[in-house]
């Protein structure tokens, strides 16, 4: 039996398929605020966990070797506190790219696992930028100049390691270059300016580059 008005059904049909699939691009373009693409972003979250991942042994090795150097300058007890607070944000950016891999692709939350990977940036960016602390007492330009370098180099890996989610690169780049903004503000007035001018150009180099890795 045929029923009634059944001719209009295929064009309401459409209608209701085109709505729901409108619905759902405008459902995934707002949960994953990145691409727009739902699997692409999950693809550049993974990439961002296994790089954070394989660069956490390297990262640990160059704050040990940063804090023996600092011995020449600093108290030992300072130091260590520096460097105990660093290696727990190297473990807690570790445990949390694990994580995400260990997470099946259905269940990941982009923006959430995004928002968690800026947070973790930021404390490792903030625990590197402690580094001045120790050195502001330090009228020895050899100290700054060694402060300086490790900074940069923290920076440059950041903006690499990262590049895949251009607001953890934010994230972590924006406090070591506060960090050298204010460091270096004291020889700004001193023969050193143009090394403080470098720094900071570094630093915003940094940024771009991390920019033109992700694009």
């Amino acid at each position: 039996m045929i029923e009634p008005n059944s001719g209009k059904n295929p064009a309401a049909f459409a209608r209701r398929s085109a709505w729901t699939q409108s619905w759902r691009n405008l459902r995934d373009k707002l949960s994953t605020s990145g691409t727009g693409n739902r699997s692409f972003d999950v693809e550049l979250l993974r990439l961002f966990a296994q790089s954070r991942m394989t660069s956490v042994p390297a990262l640990a090795f160059i704050a040990l070797s940063a804090a023996v150097m600092s011995f020449m300058w600093t108290p030992e007890v300072d130091v260590l506190l520096w460097l105990a607070i660093v290696w727990a944000c190297h473990l807690v950016s570790y445990k949390t790219a694990r994580s995400l891999l260990e997470q099946p692709e259905a269940d990941l939350l982009v923006l959430s696992w995004r928002r968690r990977f800026v947070a973790t940036e930021l404390c490792h960016g903030l625990a590197w930028a402690m580094l001045t602390v120790l050195f502001l007492n330090e009228p020895d330009a050899t100290a700054r100049i060694f402060v300086l370098f490790v900074l940069l180099l923290i920076s440059a890996l950041t903006s690499l390691i990262s590049a895949t989610v251009p607001m953890a690169v934010y994230a972590g780049l924006m406090p070591t270059t506060i960090a050298v903004v204010l460091y270096m503000h004291p020889v700004w007035q001193e023969q050193a300016w143009p090394v403080a001018l470098m720094a900071c150009g570094a630093q915003f180099f940094f940024l771009v580059l991390a920019q033109r890795l992700y694009v």
